[in-house]
């Protein structure tokens, strides 16, 4: 018998996205039965098929979406399938709160300012809520010490990169991250009609690209202070990147098979946001972020991570005797 490193438990809240998909597939005999066998061992879809006495067509569903409620692990080799167990335990809390026992939520803000690295081209510039920040169209001004009081930061092209602090413990699976910033495209003093293709990369991975109509600036934005004059742009549209066990969204709407595990969030003490223009993008319209005293959101850049307890446990490999 083949033994595989699996997590000890997996907790979660009852009213979870991940816990509809779970009770919805153990609601199948057939795939509890799946579940039960692959524990520990390592399993083709004909042996599934076999052990279980059940057709291999049924197996196959049973995996899929035992697969996509995180439960199991396929590995394609060759023209075979395997298939192991990523559990030994589940666990279900009825409560649900930032810190239970169904796990944890952090959240950390970013000033907009404070960016890791950038590459912009002009029109660009940041802004404090008293004033600008070094001078307009000047890419040196990125570098100007008083960037961390920006409220708004823009370029008409490029790519802008922030590291948040990993606030995950080793021994906590991350389930869920989200970003969250109010941002548009940047055209010339502001067009409403004017789109540009924004990328989002986490851990340089690619998540996906949302359109941005225009850059928005026919009124003021709630926060943004009088003394930016209303010809240039005044707030954006706030939006939520989500990448979970399921793929990557923005405002709910699917945008890649990207998911949580690929970013291997675990690997760094900390978690590097991208944002930009890709160079072959179609719309290459730039982008205004909006932080604290700018926008109609008046915000940092917000992360959300969402993780579950768990207990590695590594069994190594033994083969039956």
């Amino acid at each position: 018998m083949i033994y595989i490193n699996m997590e000890d438990i997996l907790s979660l809240g009852l009213d979870s996205k991940l816990s509809d998909k779970v009770f919805n597939v153990l609601s199948s005999h057939s795939a509890r039965k799946i579940l039960k066998l692959v524990s520990g061992e390592r399993l083709s879809i004909s042996e599934i098929a076999q052990r279980i006495n059940i057709p291999q067509s049924t197996v196959t569903v049973c995996v899929q979406k035992l697969e996509r409620a995180g439960l199991v692990k396929v590995v394609n080799n060759g023209s075979r399938r395997f298939c192991s167990g990523t559990l030994k335990n589940l666990e279900i809390s009825i409560s649900d709160g930032k810190k239970s026992d169904s796990g944890i939520e952090y959240e950390i803000q970013m000033p907009v300012g404070l960016f890791s690295e950038v590459s912009a081209a002009p029109p660009c510039g940041l802004l404090s809520s008293k004033s600008v920040i070094g001078t307009l169209d000047d890419v040196r001004s990125f570098y100007h010490p008083e960037r961390a009081k920006a409220g708004l930061v823009y370029f008409g092209k490029g790519q802008i990169k922030y590291k948040f602090q990993s606030p995950m413990h080793i021994n906590e699976k991350p389930l869920e991250i989200q970003l969250i910033l109010e941002m548009c495209s940047e055209a010339p003093f502001s067009n409403e009609n004017y789109p540009s293709d924004i990328t989002l990369w986490l851990n340089e991975v690619e998540v996906g690209t949302w359109t941005c109509p225009g850059d928005f600036g026919k009124k003021r934005g709630k926060f943004t202070p009088v003394w930016w004059n209303t010809s240039f742009s005044q707030y954006g549209l706030l939006k939520i990147w989500t990448v979970n066990q399921e793929g990557s969204f923005i405002d709910g709407k699917k945008l890649s098979e990207r998911t949580i595990d690929e970013l291997k969030l675990h690997k760094n003490d900390y978690i590097e946001v991208k944002l930009g223009n890709k160079e072959e993008a179609m719309n290459s319209g730039g982008m205004n972020i909006f932080g604290k005293n700018f926008g109609n959101y008046g915000k940092d850049i917000i992360m959300k991570l969402t993780c579950a307890k768990k207990i590695n446990n590594l069994m190594g490999s033994n083969d039956e005797k």
